[in-house]
């Protein structure tokens, strides 16, 4: 693959630009008039302008480059190449780990002298379990669906 040319620069700048637009019309041009009642709220409203612009700007040069790294560099070849990956070496230790963290957990409900808070404990031992959930889907599906 050869390098990129002026009019592959353009069409970057040109999709930044899009997006910069695309970003600044939804937001009304970081226009809050409805809000504006006094003096103070006015130098608000200057300085949210402000900051919504910079943030348009991020957001056009991350979106616009995606989108044009995206179609300019995307693969053109009808052939895939299939990898395997042993996802044993991935996924046990995890397993092992949430597992392990969950055991912990759980004995915080059994032993008073270590209950922390239970929204707290719930809401970790909920997390984990999610967690844990997933991993196993993921071993299982590599193991048998992929």
């Amino acid at each position: 693959m050869d390098g990129l040319r002026g009019r592959d620069y353009a069409l970057w700048v040109a999709s930044v630009l899009v997006m910069f637009f695309i970003f600044a019309a939804i937001g009304d041009f970081g226009n809050i008039p409805y809000l504006i009642k006094s003096p103070i709220s006015s130098d608000v409203a200057y300085l949210w302008r402000l900051t919504y612009f910079a943030a348009d700007g991020v957001f056009a040069v991350f979106m616009g480059s995606i989108i044009f790294l995206s179609f300019r560099f995307r693969a053109t070849s009808q052939t895939t190449v299939k990898t395997e990956y042993d996802y044993t070496k991935i996924a046990m230790p995890v397993l092992i780990v949430a597992g392990a963290f969950l055991v912990y957990v759980e004995s915080l409900f059994i032993n008073p002298s270590l209950y922390i808070s239970g929204q707290f404990t719930v809401g970790m031992m909920l997390a984990f379990d999610l967690f844990l959930l997933g991993a196993i889907i993921f071993v299982v599906y590599k193991a048998y669906y992929d």
